[in-house]
């Protein structure tokens, strides 16, 4: 399964320019892990940055206009940091599976003469095959819609020169639609098809507890919705396509929570299938509507991780889970993989830099405005600028950079 290796994102919001991991342009960097978690201050981006992944896959579902609109973005001028004129960049650089050859997506969104948004250049790049080392090469290469292409597995652009006569000349006639959404669908971009896929994949949690508790028609619905609100469509279809493995899901997830003993499922008579919580205090099992929010959030999360056919990333917010919270800790690392081994890969973000202590992974730290645990293992996002209210981080860990 594909895994993000890193991430750069330039002139989104407060995010002047800000890497988390390694890119092709800085080898040096250690790559992000299947399970990487934010931790920082509120108020300094973590939330933006998320957004940012959100804003990336949009595009790719709708097109860059609609994207700067949805989701109380409030248009491109809003998204843009203060003071710049420069455009929104991304870059993505992701492995397909252990071994590949790493890919590199970089996607450049400015204005038109009209004031309106579009794909002002995308860039695909990658090794030569056979080629371990050195600087990749393009695959796909457009500017204002129109460029190159290098159609197969392998082929890539070396100097100037054609490989395997594969070199195809683009022109495409919507500039807000991202190019690798359309040659995507097309037999002979291979590669191009499985980033497309691999974007489209992406799920960012935007989980409100409140919409958990709703009680939504009957119907299965294979995976959660960024609200959560279909968790009930959810359990009717594992229930239904894997019943066995649903109830030694729910087994485990019981012995994570705290203070809860088990958890079944009840069938009402329109065929609703409702979450009961026992709790070991209590004679009479809590329905979910009844259940606290942090209860709430750990079962859907780990409900996530045990998905049979899980996104190839997601992301979550883990801002109710304090310190101590072993739900979220070393017995949530093993499902990371699935049944076939195959390793997923979630983001999490958070404000209890404590929480790190049973997390067995790295912990990329946005800003620092308190000390970390000791036993912390954590890299200081590169390009961030520690305000004069914040202390600064140790001179070894710090790159400096700019945000606003």
């Amino acid at each position: 399964m594909p895994l993000i290796e890193g991430f750069r994102v330039r002139n989104y919001r407060a995010l002047r320019d800000v890497t988390l991991g390694k890119l092709f342009s800085n080898q040096q960097r250690t790559i992000l892990t299947p399970f990487t978690v934010v931790i920082g201050k509120n108020g300094v981006g973590k939330s933006t940055l998320f957004d940012a992944f959100g804003f990336v896959a949009d595009c790719l579902t709708f097109d860059v206009e609609t994207a700067c609109d949805l989701k109380q973005r409030g248009g491109f001028e809003r998204l843009r940091s203060l003071g710049t004129d420069a455009p929104i960049r991304f870059e993505i650089y992701y492995r397909e599976a252990p071994g590949e050859r790493p890919i590199s997506y970089e996607l450049s969104i400015a204005l038109d003469r009209s004031g309106r948004p579009f794909v002002e250049s995308e860039v695909l790049r990658q090794r030569r095959k056979g080629q371990k080392q050195g600087y990749p090469f393009p695959f796909l290469r457009l500017d204002h819609g129109s460029g190159t292409v290098w159609a197969g597995e392998d082929a890539v652009e070396v100097e100037g020169r054609i490989e395997d006569g594969t070199r195809q000349s683009v022109e495409l006639t919507d500039l807000r639609q991202l190019g690798v959404a359309t040659l995507g669908t097309l037999k002979e971009h291979p590669r191009i098809k499985r980033f497309r896929d691999f974007l489209k994949g992406w799920y960012l949690s935007y989980f409100h507890p409140d919409a958990a508790r709703a009680l939504p028609s009957a119907g299965p619905q294979k995976h959660l919705n960024e609200h959560g609100d279909n968790i009930g469509n959810v359990v009717q279809f594992m229930q239904r396509e894997h019943k066995e493995r649903f109830e030694s899901i729910l087994k485990r997830i019981a012995a994570k929570i705290p203070g809860v003993s088990g958890i079944n499922t009840h069938i009402t008579e329109d065929k609703r299938v409702l979450l009961r919580f026992n709790d070991g205090a209590f004679k009479d099992p809590f329905f979910a509507q009844q259940m606290s929010d942090g209860t709430l959030k750990i079962f859907t999360y780990l409900l996530l991780l045990e998905d049979p056919e899980p996104p190839p990333c997601s992301g979550w917010r883990l801002r109710s889970l304090k310190p101590g919270t072993s739900a979220i800790g070393r017995p949530c690392w093993k499902p990371i993989r699935t049944p076939g081994g195959k390793c997923r890969q979630a983001i999490c973000k958070t404000v209890f830099a404590a929480l790190g202590n049973s997390l067995p992974m790295r912990c990329v730290l946005k800003k620092a405005g308190w000390p970390l645990p000791g036993q912390v293992k954590h890299e200081w996002a590169e390009g961030v600028d520690f305000t004069k209210n914040s202390p600064s981080p140790p001179p070894t860990r710090h790159v400096p950079g700019s945000c606003r």
